[in-house]
């Protein structure tokens, strides 16, 4: 089993399970390494990174989403886990996680302590939040104004489908190729403005609200390439399964044909769901 960690997953208690089975590897994105070593990184390569001390050679580390959707640009075809894998930053999270050899362990330690604190690779919160307003001033026009009170009683696959009626409309848009990370990005981005528009509440996003946001959606897209994500935030959890169901295209028929039954309430006449043929395997 391949399982994607976040910060709450090295604090699990089914770490330790999924420790001793031989067969399970762990792939920590890079936005994790940014979380944890960001503040006092020498307690948290003893405190976090070491939990995975007896499995450091089943240990990866992945590309950002960015770095992913463009290599895929680049490379005009999609990413695969097993290249969503970045060799250099693996090989010294490793060194982090066992310690050896010695003295490149602290080699790493002092250039990690340097730069602890730092932005190495922050959000740009507002540039975040401005994304975001643009996506759901889209998500919106697509939707009938009498159109919202039943947006809010919509069951799962119901709020699939939608999703995935929206994102057609989203992908026309697009000029640049869009791989698989591409792909399920936009459903991601399509899925939260959708979640903000249920709220009502896009004004109240705060900065943090947004980082906090970006860096669990980085968790989630990543987990959505391996079998699952460990994490003690039920909250990502539940986004976990939403994102699954939504890159299983195998189920984007049924999906889109819930999202067809509400369509006359919810769509402008502009927005029909396409039909799906169903014939995909799960992504």
């Amino acid at each position: 089993m391949r399982i994607v960690l976040d910060q709450g997953g090295f604090r699990s208690p089914e770490l330790f399970h999924y420790i001793e089975d031989p067969e399970c590897e762990f792939y920590i994105p890079d936005v994790a390494l940014e979380e944890m070593l960001r503040k006092n990184p020498v307690y948290t390569a003893e405190r976090s990174l070491s939990q995975l001390r007896a499995a450091a050679d089943r240990t990866f580390v992945c590309l950002s989403v960015k770095e992913a959707v463009e290599w895929e640009k680049v490379h005009q075809r999609s990413i695969t886990a097993s290249e969503l894998v970045n060799n250099e930053y693996t090989e010294a999270t490793r060194t982090l996680i066992s310690g050896r050899p010695p003295e490149k362990f602290e080699e790493l330690m002092r250039i990690v302590t340097e730069m602890s604190g730092e932005d190495i690779r922050s959000f740009d919160a507002e540039k975040e939040k401005q994304l975001l307003v643009a996506m759901v001033s889209k998500v919106r026009s697509k939707l009938r104004k009498a159109g919202l009170r039943a947006l809010g009683k919509t069951s799962v696959d119901e709020e699939m489908g939608i999703v995935l009626a929206m994102s057609d409309g989203i992908f026309d848009e697009m000029s640049d190729f869009s791989g698989e990370m591409g792909r399920r990005q936009y459903y991601s981005d399509v899925l939260y403005a959708l979640r903000w528009v249920k709220s009502h509440g896009i004004d109240s996003a705060t900065p943090e609200r947004i980082t906090h946001d970006a860096f669990d959606a980085e968790y989630v897209l990543t987990g959505t390439f391996f079998d699952k994500l460990l994490s003690g935030d039920k909250k990502m959890m539940r986004y976990d399964a939403a994102m699954r169901i939504l890159c299983d295209t195998s189920q984007h028929s049924r999906l889109l044909g819930s999202a067809r039954v509400l369509a006359p309430r919810l769509f402008e006449k502009t927005q029909a769901p396409p039909a799906g043929d169903g014939d995909g395997d799960e992504g």
